[in-house]
C-alpha cells in the first residue's frame, strides 16, 4: 500500500513539473492522416504515406515546387493562439521531418561535410568519384578531378595537359576528355579525338560557363563550393537538381496569415534515425494574424527548391523554462594536438538537463562527451563543427542544438 501510495506521489509531482516547464501544447499533426483534411497549396501536393513512416504511423509527403507552392493540412478542430502569443519567449513550432531523397544526394551531415575550408582555400571535401581541388572555383567532374579557373581537365586516359586522347591546348584553351564535357576557360576545342580546330565528337562551351557531366554538375569558376559538393549533405544532385535547405511554414488563422519565412533545416537536429526536428521559434512568425484572439485553423508547409518531404509530428508549443543550448564563443581557433575545453551555460530554474558533444560532423552526430563542459583534441587540421545537444531528464522539454566552427591549424 505504502509503494503504491509512493508511486502515486512520484507521477503527481511529475505531473506538477510538467504543468510548470510546459505551459501550453497543441498538436497539429500526429500520425494520423484521418484527422486532418490534406490539400495542396497552389501547384504543390499533400498525400499521406504508408510507406515512410514515423513511430509506426503514417507521415504526411510535402510535395513542394518552391516557397509558395507546397502542401496544407486542415485542422479538424481550431487552435487558439492566445497561450504562445501572449509567451513567445519559449513559445515554438516544432516539427519531425524526413527530407527526401532527391537524384544524386549523398549521406551526410550538410554544409560541406566534416574537414572542409572557406573563403576561396583548398576544401579537401570530396565528390562522387574525385576530389575537390584548390580555390573553390568548381567540383570534381564525373569521372576525374578538374582544376579551376577553366584550365582544363584531365583526360581519365594521359597526365595533365593531355585531353585523353588528343592533345590539350594551354592557356585554358583545353579539350574535353572522353568521358563528358570539359569546363573550358577560353577558347576551348570540340572533340576528344581531334586536334585543335577539328570538330571532333562533341559542342564546345563559351566562356567558362562549363556544361554538366554525365554523373553530376560542373559549377562555373569562382564560385565558392562551402554548402557541400554532392555525396555529402544537402548539396546538388545529379543533374543539377538542388535539394531542399530551408522550409517555409505557413499558419493559416480566422485573423490572417503568420509566416516564419525561410528556416534552414538543422542536419544536427536528429530526433530518430532519418527524422530530424525542426524548432521555428514563434518569434520568427510575422503576419497579421499574429493576435492573441486569433484561432489556426489551417498549416502550410513549403521548400525552397522542387522535390518532396516528409512530416511525421507537428506541433505548438510553449515552454516557461526551455532549455538552452550555449556553448559559449562560436568560433574557435586552434592548434593540432591542442587541448580544447568547450563549457555549456547552465539551464535556468530547476531543469536537469543532459548535455552531449558532437566534435566532427562529417561522421555523423555521435556521443563523443557528455556533460556540460568537455574536452577534446583534434589530431587532423581542418574545419570542424561541434555540436552541442541539449535534452532534459524528463523528456518533456523541446531539445536544443547549438554549434561551435572550430578552425585545426
Amino acid at each position: 500500500m505504502s509503494a503504491r501510495v509512493g508511486l502515486c506521489a512520484v507521477v503527481a509531482a511529475l505531473f506538477v513539473t510538467t504543468l510548470a516547464w510546459c505551459d501550453a501544447k497543441a498538436t497539429l499533426y500526429d500520425g494520423a492522416p484521418d484527422k486532418v483534411k490534406l490539400a495542396p497549396w497552389g501547384s504543390g501536393n499533400a498525400t499521406p504515406s504508408n510507406q515512410v513512416t514515423f513511430l509506426a504511423k503514417p507521415s504526411i509527403e510535402v510535395e513542394t515546387r518552391g516557397y509558395y507552392e507546397g502542401a496544407r493540412i486542415d485542422l479538424q478542430r481550431p487552435i487558439e493562439l492566445g497561450p504562445f502569443v501572449k509567451k513567445p519567449s519559449g513559445s515554438y513550432l516544432v516539427a519531425v521531418v524526413q527530407m527526401g531523397r532527391a537524384r544524386g544526394r549523398g549521406r551526410g551531415s550538410g554544409e560541406g561535410g566534416g574537414r572542409r575550408w572557406r573563403g576561396g582555400e583548398q576544401q579537401p571535401g570530396m565528390g562522387p568519384m574525385g576530389p575537390m581541388m584548390p580555390g573553390g572555383q568548381g567540383m570534381p567532374g564525373p569521372m576525374g578531378p578538374m582544376l579551376p579557373g577553366g584550365q582544363g581537365m584531365p583526360g581519365p586516359m594521359g597526365p595533365m595537359g593531355q585531353g585523353g586522347m588528343g592533345p590539350m591546348m594551354p592557356g585554358g584553351q583545353g579539350i574535353p576528355g572522353p568521358m563528358g564535357p570539359m569546363m573550358p576557360g577560353g577558347q576551348g576545342m570540340p572533340g576528344p579525338m581531334g586536334p585543335m580546330g577539328q570538330g571532333g565528337m562533341g559542342p564546345m562551351m563559351p566562356g567558362g560557363q562549363g556544361m554538366p557531366g554525365p554523373m553530376g554538375p560542373m559549377m562555373p569558376g569562382g564560385l565558392d563550393m562551402g554548402q557541400g559538393a554532392p555525396g555529402f549533405g544537402f548539396g546538388p544532385g545529379a543533374g543539377g537538381q538542388p535539394s531542399i535547405e530551408r522550409i517555409r511554414v505557413v499558419l493559416v488563422t480566422d485573423k490572417g496569415l503568420i509566416d516564419c519565412g525561410a528556416h534552414k533545416i538543422d542536419p544536427t537536429a536528429v530526433e530518430a534515425e532519418d527524422w530530424l526536428r525542426i524548432v521555428i521559434p514563434v518569434e520568427q512568425f510575422t503576419g497579421p494574424g499574429k493576435t492573441a484572439d486569433a484561432q489556426v485553423k489551417q498549416v502550410a508547409f513549403f521548400g525552397d527548391a522542387p522535390g518532396r518531404f516528409y512530416v511525421g509530428r507537428a506541433w505548438l508549443v510553449q515552454e516557461d523554462t526551455p532549455l538552452v543550448a550555449d556553448p559559449g564563443p562560436r568560433r574557435r581557433r586552434v592548434t593540432v594536438g591542442q587541448e580544447v575545453r568547450f563549457e555549456a551555460a547552465p539551464q535556468k530554474g530547476d531543469v536537469k538537463a543532459r548535455y552531449t558533444w558532437d566534435f566532427d560532423d562529417l561522421d555523423g552526430i555521435q556521443e563523443d562527451a557528455m556533460g556540460p563542459s568537455a574536452t577534446w583534441k583534434f589530431d587532423q587540421p581542418g574545419y570542424y563543427v561541434v555540436t552541442l545537444t541539449v535534452k532534459d531528464a524528463a523528456g518533456i522539454l523541446t531539445p536544443k542544438v547549438a554549434h561551435v566552427n572550430v578552425l585545426v591549424e
